[in-house]
Parts: C-alpha cells; sequence; structure tokens
C-alpha cells in the first residue's frame, strides 16, 4: 500500500499531554490512541492538527482520510467525503443549578394534597357542628363559644389522633370513636410524610427545558463550537436566538470549574456531553440539573472522514465498530480520566439528625404564637380591671 497521511483535526488549541482540562484530556487521549492504533496498522503518518474552521480545512487539503471532531456532522462532508461509524458520540446537554429547596411551612403545607386538606378541614367542621349540636340538645342558650371550644378540640383530636375523656351522650360516644379511628390514621400519615419531607425536603419548580433557561438570568455558558452549531442550524427559532444572544463563550470550556459554580454559587448553567459529566465528574452529577429534551440536537462526533469512493471506508466502519463493541474505547477514556478526581467536592455521608435549619421556621411560629398570646393578654387583663 501506497504510504498514507492520516491527519486528527482538533478545534480546541490545547496542548494534550499537559491540558489539566480532563474532560479533553480524556477525548482527545482516545482520538490520539485511536489515531496511533490506525497509523501502525496501515502504515500510515498520523499527526494532528488545531482548527476552528473544519470544513475549510477538509476542503483546502489533500489528505484522503482525517480525524474528525466536530459538533454534528458538517453538511459539506456529505458532498465530497464518506464517513465512517463514529468511534465517539456524546449527546451535548445543559447543566443547570439544582432548584431551591422548600420552605418549612411550603413543606408542611404540600404534604398532602390540596384535595386532602379541604376534606380534612371539612370532616372536623361537620364533626366540631354535630358534637356542639347534640350537646346543647336539651339547652335552651346556645353560646358561639362552645362551638369554639368543640372545633379546637376536634382540632386536637384530628393532630394527635386521642381524647382524655369520654362525653356522657351515646351519640357523642359513637362519634367520637369513629373520628378517633380517622384521626388516628390521618395523623400517622401526615406525621410519616412530614418527617419525610423534612428530612428530604421537596425542590422548588426549577429550570427544566431550553425555554426556561433562555428566559431566565442564568448566564449559559459554552464553546465556539456550540455557537457555531446553534447559529448554523437553529438562529431562526426564537427560543435559541435567545440563547445566542445570552450565550458566553468560553475559550477552553472549564468544565470543572463551570460545574463547581453552578453546584456550588447557581450562578450559572453550561453545555457539556452527558457521557462526559457520568464518567469524567460523575461526583458532580447529583450536584446539577440536566437539560436534555429539545436542546438543539447537538452531538458532539468523533468519525473518520475519507475521500469519496476510498478503500478504506469498510475497513474503518470495521475497525470501529469491534472497539466499540468489545468496550475498547470505554477502557482507554477511562484510563484517559484515572488520574484525575473530583476530590474536593465530596462530602462524607453523616447520620442524619433534624438541625436549625429544617426547624427554624417552627421555632419561629412558636415565638410568634407566644408574643401574640401576651399580647391578647394585657388586653383581656386592660378590659377586664381598668375599664372598671
Amino acid at each position: 500500500m501506497k504510504e498514507q497521511e492520516i491527519k486528527m483535526i482538533i478545534p480546541n488549541s490545547v496542548n494534550i499531554s499537559t491540558t489539566k482540562l480532563i474532560e479533553l484530556k480524556a477525548l482527545y487521549v482516545l482520538a490520539v490512541e485511536n489515531l496511533n492504533m490506525i497509523g501502525n496498522l496501515f502504515k500510515m503518518n498520523a499527526s494532528y492538527v488545531f482548527t476552528d474552521d473544519i470544513k475549510n480545512f477538509l476542503y483546502n487539503n489533500s489528505n484522503d482520510v482525517y480525524v474528525y471532531l466536530s459538533m454534528n456532522r458538517p453538511e459539506m462532508l456529505f458532498r465530497d467525503f464518506d464517513v465512517s461509524n463514529y468511534f465517539y458520540r456524546d449527546h451535548m446537554v445543559w447543566a443547570v443549578p439544582l432548584p431551591d429547596k422548600m420552605s418549612t411551612f411550603k413543606t408542611i403545607a404540600t404534604t398532602l394534597d390540596v384535595k386532602v386538606w379541604l376534606i380534612i378541614i371539612i370532616l372536623l367542621m361537620v364533626k366540631s357542628i354535630l358534637w356542639w349540636l347534640f350537646s346543647k340538645l336539651f339547652e335552651t342558650e346556645i353560646q358561639l363559644f362552645d362551638l369554639l371550644t368543640y372545633i379546637l378540640t376536634s382540632f386536637l383530636v384530628t393532630l394527635g389522633g386521642s381524647y382524655n375523656s369520654l362525653p356522657n351522650l351515646g351519640s357523642l360516644k359513637v362519634l367520637l370513636l369513629f373520628y378517633l379511628a380517622y384521626s388516628m390514621q390521618i395523623s400517622t400519615i401526615f406525621q410519616g410524610e412530614l418527617y419525610s419531607s423534612l428530612k428530604d425536603p421537596k425542590m422548588e419548580h426549577g429550570i427544566t427545558n431550553m425555554k426556561e433557561l433562555a428566559e431566565s438570568p442564568l448566564p449559559m455558558m459554552g464553546s465556539i463550537q456550540t455557537k457555531n452549531a446553534i447559529t448554523e442550524r437553529f438562529s431562526n427559532n426564537p427560543i435559541f436566538a435567545k440563547v445566542l444572544k445570552k450565550l458566553v463563550v468560553r475559550r477552553p470550556l472549564d468544565l470543572t470549574v463551570l460545574l463547581n459554580y453552578i453546584a456550588r454559587f447557581r450562578n450559572c448553567s453550561t453545555s457539556l456531553g452527558k457521557a462526559a459529566l457520568l464518567y469524567v465528574f460523575p461526583k458532580f452529577k447529583p450536584m446539577v440539573n440536566l437539560i436534555e429534551h429539545d436542546t438543539g440536537a447537538l452531538e458532539l462526533e468523533v468519525s473518520f472522514a475519507v475521500r469519496k469512493g476510498h478503500h478504506l471506508l469498510t475497513v474503518l466502519n470495521k475497525y470501529c465498530r469491534r472497539l466499540l463493541e468489545g468496550g475498547i474505547y470505554q477502557k482507554i477514556f477511562s484510563d484517559a480520566t484515572a488520574l484525575y478526581g473530583n476530590d474536593e467536592i465530596g462530602h462524607d455521608a453523616e447520620p442524619f439528625a433534624f438541625g436549625i435549619h429544617h426547624l427554624n421556621e417552627l421555632f419561629i411560629m412558636w415565638a410568634m404564637g407566644m408574643l401574640l398570646a401576651i399580647v391578647i393578654f394585657v388586653l383581656e387583663v386592660y378590659f377586664r380591671h381598668c375599664l372598671r
């Protein structure tokens, strides 16, 4: 076979051997390993070059075989080049901060469904009114204060599922018996759900799609390749037009720094490959939310581009498929990131205990209740004694 050259096109100007960007280290080492294996296998001179314009580079050079890394496959490739099976592809997603945790009051309110709360309140009022009517059946005077007492008593029964005295009337005994059975179940369900909600608080709505992200004040970080791909394909889309206006291009895109900003400070968002997050930054996965749908169908792809009709295409397709099926690519990818880690983001698991931040609003509510009781007591003393 006549000696030929295979060239890898790299869209980021980084030194592969010394870069501290572990996602680029993993991806480029994966590509360079493949480049060297192909070169040795077919006795081809293997080299790589940096360029921001993949399409123009392909058409201004005379090489027959390239390894290219691109954000979506350039359409011009279909005209003069055949493209092999990919040997690396990653679906691009947007990482956004986790939503805020619900406040304690809102957590209590959302422990049960709104309809359930309404039914509980209605049953409470019905039971209080029936108790009041049954107990006043043979009395001529009806005082409103007695009704309020029964409502408060019914509320305590509902909350605690118990009662410390037994009414005299048989009808009230039956009413109390069934209401106690109902209250014990409701109280148990409510307290169990409340404990779970306070231990693992529910989240607010947060950012869940591209429209919400585009309309939010959150800065969006991305690479020049992301910007070029969105501009070329989706600039007429109203949502992505907003994305382009607020997109901040970072060169290079340091995902370690950006993911720290998102996880710790919640002050930005970034585009990244989903596989890169899962395999290169696994400790960040539970600390960020991912927008995976309607992101513009962006994919990071590493493939071979060969001149139309080149005899190597079939061989390269088989080569890529066999290495992918055998897990060799994943092994190379894992080896490339083995020396790196995110230890600074780790948190040791500790036994759970309710802290001040879980219950501070309940303490505040109790303090407000005491102050209100003191104010009412002062007013009662004033109206009873001073006015006399």
